[in-house]
C-alpha cells in the first residue's frame, strides 16, 4: 500500500508543470494558473514595529503597512483562486 501511495504522490500534475520553477513577479505567475491546481501556498510575512519603525531586512519595502496591505490585496484574490478545497494557507509571522 506505501508503494500505491509513493507513486500516486509523485504524479505530476495535469493542471501545471511541477517540475517548472516559476520566476517573476507572484501577481503575474498566479494569474496564469488555472483555477484549484494548488494545494498549499507559504507565505513569510514582514514583520512591522509600527508605521517608523518598520523592521526592514530586504529590497521589497513598503511605505507603511497599509501599502502593503494593499500591495497583498489582489494576490490573496489570486491565492483564493488557485488554491484547491480544502486550503492552505500557513504564513510565518516572527516575533
Amino acid at each position: 500500500m506505501l508503494g500505491a501511495m509513493a507513486k500516486a504522490a509523485s504524479k505530476p500534475s495535469a493542471l501545471i508543470d511541477t517540475r517548472v520553477i516559476y520566476c517573476g513577479d507572484n501577481l503575474e505567475q498566479l494569474r496564469k494558473l488555472p483555477d484549484a491546481c494548488v494545494d498549499l501556498i507559504y507565505i513569510d510575512l514582514p514583520v512591522f514595529w509600527g508605521e517608523t519603525k518598520e523592521k526592514r531586512a530586504f529590497e521589497d519595502r513598503h511605505e507603511s503597512t497599509q501599502a502593503y496591505i494593499e500591495f497583498m490585496r489582489p494576490r490573496c484574490v489570486e491565492f483564493a483562486s488557485v488554491l484547491k478545497r480544502p486550503a492552505a494557507l500557513p504564513g510565518l509571522l516572527d516575533d
